[in-house]
């Protein structure tokens, strides 16, 4: 029950005041309040991407529609939005939320069985954002699609590479 009079309140504040300089936190609040209502997020979330007052606000409300639909199982949809925030033409440049939507392209092309694709977006991932939390697992789930895809001897170098530049690498055990 709270959840939906959350949603309530909130879209009773974006309706009184669609420009108040909070009106994004209350679209972005609306949307996670819908999920947890079980009611439509996507409609709040799409606002929230509207009323973004950054490009990299613009890209974290964007990562939450892409994330409704691809719950939704709406992969060409969610495809569409992940790449203009993965290659920043959506964001007018690159923003930290680029490696995370490149990685979930990547975790999209597993759910359509293009696994090699979902390699190459995570090799992109590890090569482009070295930095990046999700450059670790990246390179590791790279390895680990080649290895299921009983290409033995390219996982075995991409498995060495990940033990090399993660010494202490959280996949550690498993690369072995």
């Amino acid at each position: 029950g709270k959840w939906k009079d959350s949603v309530s309140a909130f879209a009773s504040y974006l309706d009184s005041w669609p420009n108040h300089e909070r009106a994004w936190q209350a679209a972005t609040a609306a949307s996670l309040a819908s999920l947890q209502s079980g009611s439509d997020a996507l409609p709040f979330a799409e606002k929230a991407v509207k009323l973004s007052p950054s490009e990299t606000d613009r890209a974290s409300s964007s990562l939450l529609v892409a994330s409704i639909l691809f719950d939704r199982k709406e992969y060409s949809d969610a495809e569409s939005v992940l790449a203009g925030i993965a290659d920043g033409t959506a964001t007018k440049g690159l923003t930290p939320s680029a490696p995370r939507a490149l990685f979930t392209l990547a975790e999209i092309s597993v759910r359509l069985k293009k696994q090699d694709e979902a390699e190459k977006r995570w090799l992109s991932v590890a090569a482009r954002f070295p930095n990046d939390a999700l450059a670790e697992e990246s390179l590791y789930r790279a390895a680990e699609m080649r290895w299921l895809g009983k290409n033995w001897a390219s996982a075995a170098e991409l498995f060495t590479q990940y033990r090399q530049k993660y010494p202490q690498g959280k996949f550690l055990e498993a690369s072995l």
